[in-house]
C-alpha cells in the first residue's frame, strides 16, 4: 500500500511540474481565445501586459529579445507592419524594431510611439496620398504635446495635404523638421500643402511657446485662400514666445498668390526667422497691424531676430 501511495505522489509531482513548465501558459492563452484572439504563433509563449487593466496574455515573439518598460513590464518585439491589432487593449506596450524604433503604446484605436527620444515620423501617423492629413497631423502634435514636446520628422519625397486648420493653441516645444536646406527654394520637397479656401489661417498658433519650423517647405495651393498661412496671436495662455523659423520656405504658387500673408507675428515676442524664403502672397512677414484702421491703435510684436531671408513674387507695395 505504501508503494502505491508513493508512486501516485511521484506521478502527481511530475504532472504539476509539466503543467507549470509547458501546458499552463498555452492553456491560459487558449482559455482566453474568445476575448483575446491570437495574434501570432505559440512556439515561444511569453507574457505581455495591459498596464491599465492589469490583464496578462501570452504571445510568441519571433525573436528572443527581451525588453522591459521603466515599470518593469515585459513587452513583445514586432516590426511596425506586424503590430498586433487583435487582443490588444488601450495602454498595451510593445517594442518596434524598425521604422520609428522604441516602445509604442496602443491608445485604443492605433499604435503610437512613446519613446523618451520624442522623435516621431509623420509617416507613422499620416498617409501622403490622403486628401486631408489635418486630423492625423493634429494627432501627432497632440502625442508630442502630451509628453512634453518633441520633433515631427517629415521625410523627403512626401507631401501632406491639409484641408482644415491646424490648431496649435498654447502648444509647447514642438519642432517640425524636414530635410530641405533652402539652397534652391523651388526645388525642395514640399512637406505640407494647405489646400484650404477662405480667410481662416492654415496654422493657428496663439500663445504658442518654443515651437520651431526647421528645413521644411510649407505652401498654400488654393487660389481662393485669402487668409494667413501662419498666424500667431494672444489667448489666455499669454503671448506666443520663443518661436523659430529656420532654413525653410513659406509660399503660394504661380496660380495661388492671394493669401493675406505668410507669417503674422502679431502678439508674439522673442523669436527668430533665419534663412527662409517667402513667395507668392500679399505680405511675407507682418509684425503689427493697424487695429483701429485710423492709425491710433497698433498691436505689437517685438524682440525678433530676422536675418538672411528672401522675398519674391510678393505684392509690389508689400514685399516684407
Amino acid at each position: 500500500m505504501k508503494k502505491i501511495i508513493y508512486i501516485l505522489f511521484i506521478l502527481h509531482l511530475a504532472q504539476s511540474t509539466f503543467a507549470q513548465n509547458t501546458a499552463q501558459p498555452i492553456f491560459k492563452y487558449l482559455g482566453k481565445l474568445a476575448q483575446d484572439p491570437p495574434t501570432c504563433s505559440l512556439e515561444t509563449p511569453v507574457k505581455y501586459f495591459n498596464t491599465v487593466s492589469k490583464r496578462e496574455r501570452f504571445c510568441a515573439r519571433t525573436d528572443k529579445f527581451e525588453y522591459t518598460t521603466p515599470d518593469g513590464k515585459l513587452v513583445g518585439s514586432f516590426a511596425k507592419a506586424s503590430l498586433p491589432t487583435l487582443g490588444v487593449y488601450a495602454g498595451d506596450r510593445v517594442r518596434v524594431t524598425d521604422s520609428t524604433r522604441g516602445i509604442w503604446r496602443y491608445d485604443g484605436a492605433k499604435w503610437i510611439p512613446e519613446d523618451a527620444g520624442r522623435r516621431i515620423n509623420i509617416l507613422d501617423f499620416c498617409d501622403s496620398a490622403a486628401v486631408n492629413n489635418s486630423p492625423c497631423l493634429q494627432s501627432a502634435i497632440g502625442v508630442l504635446e502630451s509628453g512634453g514636446g518633441g520633433t515631427i520628422v517629415f521625410p523627403a519625397g512626401y507631401t501632406f495635404k491639409l484641408a482644415a486648420q491646424i490648431n496649435m493653441l498654447a502648444h509647447h516645444g514642438i519642432t517640425f523638421e524636414g530635410t530641405n536646406s533652402n539652397s534652391e527654394e523651388n526645388g525642395t520637397t514640399t512637406n505640407i500643402e494647405c489646400t484650404m479656401a477662405g480667410s481662416t489661417p492654415c496654422f493657428s498658433m496663439p500663445s504658442m511657446h518654443g515651437v520651431e519650423f526647421r528645413n521644411v517647405k510649407i505652401i498654400y495651393s488654393n487660389p481662393a485662400f485669402t487668409g494667413w498661412l501662419m498666424k500667431f496671436g494672444l489667448s489666455a495662455g499669454g503671448d506666443a514666445v520663443k518661436n523659430k523659423f529656420t532654413n525653410s520656405v513659406f509660399s503660394g504658387t504661380a496660380t495661388a498668390y492671394n493669401a493675406a500673408g505668410l507669417i503674422d507675428l502679431e502678439q508674439s515676442i522673442i523669436g527668430a526667422i533665419d534663412n527662409c524664403s517667402f513667395l507668392y502672397a500679399n505680405i511675407g512677414i507682418r509684425g503689427i497691424s493697424n487695429v483701429s484702421g485710423d492709425g491710433s491703435n497698433y498691436s505689437y510684436a517685438y524682440v525678433y531676430q530676422i536675418r538672411n531671408n528672401t522675398f519674391n513674387y510678393m505684392k509690389p507695395e508689400r514685399n516684407s
